[in-house]
């Protein structure tokens, strides 16, 4: 995923330290998923799954973050599967 943008300038990162999106996890937890997204990390519990990957959808938009057309693609197929839409 990346900002739009100038290549080269680093996107405004400040989203990722709202406490708005914030999540408390357990330190395992937070090691495991690291930087990753939902594409390749997914909670632990799997009824928490649906509800994370909207949240990321969610926020990715606010922020202005965009994705490739087949992240995308991927992203709506796996909130298909997650959450029966």
């Amino acid at each position: 995923m990346s900002s739009p943008g100038p290549v080269g300038v680093q996107p405004d990162l400040g989203g990722a330290r709202d406490p708005v999106n914030l999540l408390p996890v357990s330190a395992s937890t937070d090691r495991s998923k690291g930087a990753r997204g939902p594409l390749d990390w997914l909670p632990p519990d799997p009824s928490f799954r649906c509800q994370y990957v909207l949240r990321f959808r969610r926020i990715a938009a606010s922020y202005g973050l965009v994705h490739s057309a087949a992240e995308e693609r991927e992203l709506v197929a796996l909130t298909g599967r997650l959450c029966g839409a």
